[in-house]
């Protein structure tokens, strides 16, 4: 899960002010509804700590961008997030870029960074 210091509900990119860039890989921007799965009752997510680890609903710094990566074959519930994260921080004026590697899920999508021909690991070589 993602967690931002600061507490004043801004999201700090890479710990500078403005132009910094955010990476995310894998999709989970949202931790809120796992506090409702199975997968709960192990993690004990509590509604404060939810609320405070959402990374899709947190304010971004001013001059902020980020590039939100998932596989192209993840679950439906990580594209969806990462579709909420691109969509909430475009509104908030942040420079947004989603990349959907084809044939990746969750765990292989971090393995292909590896690979210099592989669309996540262009965008984050830039």
């Amino acid at each position: 899960a993602w967690r931002w210091p600061g507490g004043d509900g801004a999201v700090p990119c890479g710990g500078q002010e403005g132009g910094a860039h955010v990476f995310s890989c894998r999709g989970l921007h949202d931790v809120g509804p796992l506090m409702w799965s199975k997968m709960n009752a192990d993690r004990k997510l509590g509604e404060a700590e939810a609320v405070a680890e959402r990374a899709a609903l947190q304010r971004p710094r001013p001059g902020a961008s980020l590039t939100a990566g998932v596989g192209g074959a993840e679950r439906p519930e990580f594209i969806r997030q990462t579709r909420l994260i691109e969509e909430v921080w475009a509104s908030a004026s942040a420079q947004v870029s989603a990349v959907y590697d084809p044939g990746h899920h969750h765990f292989s999508v971090i393995d292909a960074l590896v690979d210099a021909h592989r669309p996540l690991t262009n965008a984050i070589l830039g």
